[in-house]
């Protein structure tokens, strides 16, 4: 700790001490007029007069060279400088917690509150909500366990909050359709707490009728494993009452079906489907004559589909319109007129960097496609073909947002490892290495302008005393 002076020019002030100094030397009491009858006196009374000139009141004297003593200080500004330590202000850390947790009440048992003590609860969706308890509780009207989410973006998010914290503890659910972006770089500190998933859960995907009284339901199973696409046919039998019926597996959800407004369920769940009265697929084939094995593979696969499922299936011309599939095995490049009234293209493509998948999803020219990772030319080829198609020709247009709401399939730790701008090996080492300087700087002035009024006001009341006294003494000295 050390002290300076702001304005040390301002010292030159101190020559102001001259003056009381000098206004108590001349300040001298104007001379009483005294009768005498001969002036050869005069010459010596006033040689006594000028040698009598001398220092008088001294305490006066020293309030008045403190008063412009401390008139100098206020001008010169002197300082106290401290240099503290000091670690950054920080932002209360945040427990997130994903939508589809709130939804589930098996994960908040033997919960150890006191670890996350002093944190914020927020839910992990748009505007990052806070949760009132911690850990949150069962709230099944919350509607979170079919919300998809991206944990990256959101991430993102949350670090350019101006609250965003330094720390977060985020309870998840490992599953791939939660990071779907490209993970962001983040310098605040990501604690990532697993929640497994819980048993296989089930979507019902598309329903029709091939028959007056039988029901066909294509239903997508998940589990932490593995996502699969699966068909089942129920038989309506003759009742009076048939506008609701329920329907009973051994291995599967109730089905609630409701013929007066056809629309179709599992129960426990809030999502519904509508029940088409019958289904054509108008598909439509090009192949150059390398690819005629794979075309007819394709057509045999088509057939199983069709004889599996009970859809009626059509053979168009690829020039013909309404068309439900093209495939086009071909080198010729696809007319716009083509590609523009097909509602599902599968393409081969040369060169291409093969898959474990038969047919995988991509752009090209600005619209969607099935793209074939590998030629048909292999038992494990032909053997997935027609479930590759079922799951691709038969399900809806927003079979991407139905995926995502009921996928289960497990990501891996080192799968979501996040980049950090300053890793370091444990949060401790990060406060650490945060701790900056600070200059704190304190001034005097206002304890310097409250003694300039203390003492300007016994100076004044000094002065008084010292003119009432010679006030009285020269009334006596006449009285005499």
């Amino acid at each position: 700790m050390t002290y300076q002076l702001l304005h040390p020019v301002m010292l030159i002030a101190l020559a102001g001490l001259l003056l009381p100094l000098l206004i108590h030397i001349w300040n001298r009491q104007k001379g009483r007029i005294i009768p005498f009858g001969s002036i050869k006196w005069l010459e010596a009374t006033q040689r006594k007069k000028l040698s009598s000139i001398s220092f008088t009141q001294p305490f006066l004297f020293f309030l008045r060279s403190i008063m412009v003593g401390l008139c100098v200080l206020l001008l010169i500004e002197p300082v106290r400088v401290q240099m503290v330590e000091l670690l950054p202000q920080k932002n209360q850390n945040w427990v997130l917690v994903t939508p589809d947790l709130l939804e589930r009440d098996d994960w908040q048992a033997g919960f150890d509150t006191a670890q996350y003590r002093g944190c914020e609860w927020r839910a992990l969706a748009g505007g990052f909500p806070e949760l009132v308890n911690s850990p949150p509780p069962y709230s099944p009207s919350r509607g979170g366990e079919n919300q998809s989410v991206d944990i990256w973006s959101l991430l993102a998010d949350v670090q350019e909050r101006a609250d965003a914290p330094d720390s977060v503890f985020l309870f998840f659910t490992p599953k791939i359709q939660q990071f779907q972006s490209e993970p962001p770089t983040l310098s605040m500190h990501i604690n990532w707490l697993e929640v497994p998933a819980k048993d296989d859960h089930y979507q019902l995907i598309r329903a029709w009728r091939p028959a007056r009284k039988k029901l066909t339901f294509l239903y997508g199973k998940s589990n932490a494993e593995q996502t699969v696409f699966e068909q089942i046919v129920f038989d309506i039998k003759d009742s009076k009452n048939t506008q609701s019926i329920s329907f009973k597996t051994y291995d599967l959800p109730d089905v609630i079906v409701d013929l007066n407004d056809n629309k179709a369920w599992f129960q426990q769940q809030k999502d519904s489907i509508f029940i088409e009265e019958s289904i054509v697929l108008n598909v439509a084939v090009k192949a150059d004559r390398k690819y005629k094995k794979d075309r007819e593979y394709i057509r045999a696969a088509l057939k199983a589909v069709s004889q599996y499922t009970g859809i009626e299936l059509r053979w168009k011309k690829v020039e013909d319109k309404d068309v439900d599939a093209v495939f086009w095995l071909s080198e010729e490049v696809v007319p716009n007129e083509i590609s523009a009234s097909a509602s599902r293209l599968f393409l081969f493509e040369e060169n291409r960097v093969y898959g474990d998948n038969i047919l995988d999803r991509d752009l090209v020219s600005g619209r969607e496609v099935f793209v074939f990772n590998q030629r048909l030319s292999t038992a494990k080829s032909t053997t997935q073909l027609p479930t590759q198609l079922l799951m691709t020709i038969l399900t809806p247009d927003d079979f991407e947002q139905q995926l995502a709401r009921f996928d289960q399939r497990k990501i891996e730790a080192n799968q979501y490892a996040v980049k950090q701008i300053k890793p370091t090996d444990s949060y401790q080492d990060r406060e650490k290495e945060t701790i900056i300087e600070e200059k704190r700087v304190a001034g005097f002035h206002h304890w310097f302008w409250v003694l300039l009024a203390i003492i300007f006001l016994l100076e004044r009341w000094v002065q008084a005393s010292v003119m009432r006294k010679n006030t009285i003494a020269r009334s006596q000295d006449d009285y005499k």
